[in-house]
């Protein structure tokens, strides 16, 4: 949590800074004399130019910058599983503030003795 203090004039814009700088994805505004009471920064703009701020925010970081991934397929004789067929490693980064992800991935195809690379979206 950090409190932000500030003027209602630049309410808006230090809010989103602290967001920006702590690299969330989103932040909750909150009183500080009511911390379960979320708080509009419009209607905090709209007070006179005097009036101290001091709010609550709450930094969200929803989604992680990067996603690594590992993916193993056996190979089956028949029904059972008799080693192993594939190994695929990706890397992806988030490129949207609501979760969509792009990276790429390489693997090996033990079957058929072939290196394969890609491309991942991830939405």
């Amino acid at each position: 949590m950090a409190v932000i203090t500030a003027t209602p004039a630049t309410v808006e814009t230090v809010a989103a800074q602290e967001v920006k700088n702590l690299g969330a994805d989103f932040a909750i505004i909150t009183e500080s004399s009511q911390p379960n009471t979320m708080v509009d920064l419009k209607t905090v703009a709209k007070l006179p130019a005097t009036t101290p701020v001091n709010l609550n925010q709450y930094n969200v970081m929803a989604y992680k910058k990067i996603i690594r991934d590992v993916t193993v397929y056996p190979s089956f004789t028949g029904i059972n599983p008799s080693g192993v067929s594939e190994i695929d490693y990706g890397v992806s980064r988030k490129i949207t503030n609501d979760g969509k992800y792009l990276g790429i991935v390489v693997g090996y195809d033990f079957d058929n003795r072939k290196v394969k690379a890609g491309l991942r979206i991830t939405y």
